[in-house]
């Protein structure tokens, strides 16, 4: 019997030794996954997705604060595979809490891990009714804090009702501990990029206001000038030797008008017909000008959604920006390539302005051109949208390509964004809201203009 007994405690001693091997792994797996996440979401949705599927606790969701701290509201939630659970889920975000109310907010107040034996009957889920056809019975909430401050609140579900387990508590505090850490460190890191993404826009907000103001001005001479020029046109014979002064005149007045033209599209007063058109119909209508601008060495590649991209544009002006980008990554390719160009539609949402800093919540198209070029280092991308802005040699374009790119976006309110590295290529993303309307019969006008 006694022999029994010390099998039976030695078999523990060694389940017991692999379990604490196990969660040993697994936090030198999670502090590693967050240290390189990006940013604080995708911290914690490395942290919940991890000790969901390490716990066996099916259905895990991240509480944060409302910028006013007066209430929590749903930033994510993860489960395993199953339809009741996405409707719990789903239901999820329509709810926010006070401080002291529900299961998140008793958390937030006491600043505590809460363990819910019956969370249904306890009335600590929000959607009490959904979650009770999901089968979720108890529930914990933890905590993530640093320096005092409350910066989410975690919580886990099962569907079995289970007794208070110090050990599973443990293993998430621990956790969290140092995620609070790391997503202070991080949000820090945010703060400072958003400051200087905001400094950034004003840098280019100042410029356009400035190049507008040059342009409006040089405009009013340049008219007189031709003017005059056309008026001396009007006295000077054909053959007369004066002739040919006056016609270079009028040559490199259209120059200049053209290049106030340019800056006055930077600054966003080019006047702008806006229609409800379709995204897909001006890309197909434009690609014979994308294959007439790119050599024989580069590959092009369109593929467009199937989801419907109505978007309120100037047809003429959404076909510059695309042939301007275009020229752009054919030049970064001088030993060929490919270049691909696609559509999507999506959502701006909390999560996506959290992660790049900018946006208004809302539908929009998505245009994404990819090209396999030589790439650029982030000093080069922190000045692409500044007017005469160019890595090109001298006398080739004049450096207002992708400024009039980023004048013609602002003006239909969206919003372009560059990911590229050195020897990566370039991704640019442009989103532009989504309109619910009918599409003129009528297929967009295609301009045959090249902006060089």
């Amino acid at each position: 019997m006694r022999r029994i007994t010390r099998m039976i405690e030695k078999l523990q001693n060694i389940g017991e030794q692999k379990c604490v091997e196990e969660e040993f792994k697994l936090l030198q797996s999670i502090a590693l996954e967050i240290a390189e996440a990006e940013n604080s979401h995708d911290a914690l949705s490395v942290v919940l997705r991890n000790l969901c599927e390490f716990t066996g606790w099916i259905y895990g969701e991240v509480w944060l604060s409302s910028p006013d701290k007066k209430y929590l509201e749903r930033h994510m939630a993860w489960h395993t595979d199953s339809r009741k659970l996405e409707e719990f889920k789903e239901q999820g975000k329509k709810f926010t809490l006070p401080m002291g109310i529900g299961l998140p907010g008793r958390v937030w107040s006491s600043k505590k891990p809460v363990w819910a034996p019956d969370a249904i009957i306890q009335r600590d889920i929000s959607c009490a009714s959904v979650a009770k056809d999901s089968g979720l019975k108890t529930a914990m909430g933890i905590p993530v804090i640093a320096n005092d401050e409350v910066l989410a609140i975690i919580l886990f579900f099962v569907r079995e009702q289970r007794e208070e387990d110090e050990r599973f508590v443990n293993l998430i505090s621990s956790i969290v501990v140092q995620l609070g850490a790391t997503i202070r460190h991080k949000q820090m890191e945010e703060s400072l990029r958003e400051r200087e993404q905001l400094l950034h826009a004003q840098r280019l907000e100042s410029l356009s206001k400035f190049a507008g103001n040059i342009a409006h001005d040089f405009n009013n001479i340049l008219t007189a000038i031709i003017g005059y020029t056309e008026l001396l046109q009007n006295k000077v014979k054909e053959d007369d030797s004066l002739n040919v002064y006056v016609q270079r005149i009028l040559g490199t007045t259209e120059r200049a008008t053209k290049l106030t033209q340019n800056l006055l599209m930077f600054s966003r007063r080019q006047s702008s017909n806006p229609k409800p058109v379709n995204l897909n119909m001006i890309i197909k209508c434009a690609e014979h000008i994308f294959l007439r601008l790119i050599s024989e060495n580069i590959k092009l590649e369109i593929s467009l959604t199937r989801k419907d991209c109505i978007i309120m544009a100037d047809s003429g002006q959404i076909e510059q920006v695309l042939i301007n980008l275009v020229m752009n990554a054919r030049d970064a390719m001088p030993y060929g390539g490919a270049l691909t160009i696609s559509t999507d539609s999506g959502e701006i949402d909390n999560e996506f302005v959290k992660t790049h800093g900018y946006g208004k919540k809302g539908k929009y198209a998505l245009i994404m051109i990819s090209d396999t070029g030589i790439g650029m280092d982030e000093e080069t991308k922190k000045k692409i949208f500044e007017p005469f802005s160019t890595t090109k040699e001298t006398g080739k374009g004049t450096g207002l390509g992708l400024a009039i790119v980023y004048g013609i976006v602002k003006q239909h309110q969206g919003y372009i964004h560059i990911d590229s590295k050195p020897g990566e290529g370039t991704i640019c993303r442009i989103y532009l809201p989504l309109v619910e309307s009918e599409v003129e019969e009528k297929k967009p006008e295609v301009r045959d203009t090249v902006n060089k």
